[in-house]
């Protein structure tokens, strides 16, 4: 990883997206803290930022997931897999600057 996308790992968690979420086939996503899985249908999803991955040398698409039952986390991906919801609640102002600087 390069330092831009640990920082904005770090932020994430501080300000309460300390889960963290892969996705699964079969459009399901996975929390890696709790083993429960919820299908894309049901969470909220925003694409904050492609970073590039200094020790893959591949570019990384860093999401905030919001679960119906309130947790919150990140998924880093590959590939841009979908964003279901448009923002993020008016009490929460993520962006890339903001999570960098």
């Amino acid at each position: 990883m390069n330092c831009k996308l640990s920082k904005m790992v770090i932020c994430l968690h501080e300000r309460g997206f300390g889960s963290d979420f892969i996705y699964l086939e079969d459009d399901l996503l996975l929390c890696l803290q709790t083993n429960r899985e919820f299908s894309a249908d049901v969470v909220c999803m925003w694409l904050l930022s492609q970073v590039k991955d200094d020790l893959s040398c591949s570019y990384k698409y860093v999401y905030c997931v919001e679960a119906p039952n309130g947790l919150r986390g990140i998924m880093l991906t590959d590939g841009p897999i979908f964003a279901k919801c448009d923002s993020l609640s008016n009490s929460m102002e993520l962006n890339d600057q903001a999570i960098i600087n």
